[in-house]
């Protein structure tokens, strides 16, 4: 996998291009950048959220701030995709959020300036240098920002729902995200079991609830610690109640102390 990191105005860039002919597993996971992801080939689907997308050549993937997804290599055969990973603020991140949330999967079959902008990443990459290919790479993904702005409705793929549990489960979680104790407070709200709903959740979205809801809070209190908060003042906001379990889940997701995160 070929994998730059580019910084421009528009904020920090992480461009990779991988292929590869081997099967591999990607777990669900959820981060604040958005992430556009063109692809080309392979016997893949997509979840995010409570939809699962079955994946078509010339798919591009727009995947938003703090949503969980994962990409799912159904067999093991030619796998070949490009990706940005954008900051959340910025160029991009203004142009990508006037489309509507409701779009996820875009085709780019019958839009060959967006296949020719991706397959022209591989050209300068393999004939410029590194700082002339970041300048580049930055021009293409303006026009395709642009591009998938004013894409025609017709272009969106459709989706298949996950059960109507996962959609309600994910509404109740996201509107009551930093007061919820127990799982046990989701399932009674969906009148089933907590067992049952564990394992249907587990199911259908490959992570468990408790580890969703720790997971988004985390999120939230990485961008309130960039805008300038502390540590020590951002826990009990998020739903933690100590700082000690707060500080250690943060480590663990992110790699780094939650003091760390205005440096990086």
């Amino acid at each position: 996998m070929k994998r730059h990191e580019i910084i421009s105005n528009a904020g920090k860039i992480v461009y990779s291009h991988k292929y590869t002919h081997q099967n591999f597993y990607l777990k669900v996971h959820s981060h604040n950048e958005y992430e556009l992801i063109f692809f080309m080939q392979g016997d893949v689907s997509y979840t995010v959220e409570n939809k699962k997308f079955q994946l078509k050549k010339y798919d591009l993937i727009i995947t938003r701030p703090a949503v969980f997804h994962n990409l799912i290599i159904n067999s093991a055969c030619e796998y070949d995709r490009y990706n940005f990973l954008l900051s959340p603020s910025g160029e991009y991140a203004d142009i990508l959020s006037s489309i509507s949330s409701d779009v996820d999967v875009i085709n780019c079959a019958d839009d060959p300036i967006i296949i020719d902008s991706f397959k022209k990443l591989d050209f300068y990459e393999e004939n410029y240098s590194e700082e002339e290919f970041q300048k580049v790479a930055c021009s293409l993904l303006t026009e395709i920002c642009y591009k998938l702005k004013y894409k025609n409705d017709a272009s969106v793929q459709p989706y298949k729902p996950l059960p109507d549990i996962i959609k309600k489960a994910i509404d109740y979680i996201n509107a009551n995200l930093f007061e919820i104790k127990d799982i046990s407070e989701v399932s009674s709200a969906l009148f089933v079991s907590k067992n049952y709903f564990f394992r249907v959740f587990k199911q259908e979205l490959k992570i468990s609830p408790k580890k969703y809801i720790i997971n988004k809070r985390l999120l939230r209190a990485q961008n309130l610690l960039r805008a300038g908060e502390k540590p020590t003042a951002v826990y009990l906001d998020c739903g933690f109640d100590n700082y000690t379990s707060f500080y250690k889940q943060y480590v663990t997701e992110f790699g780094y102390p939650p003091s760390q995160e205005t440096k990086n």
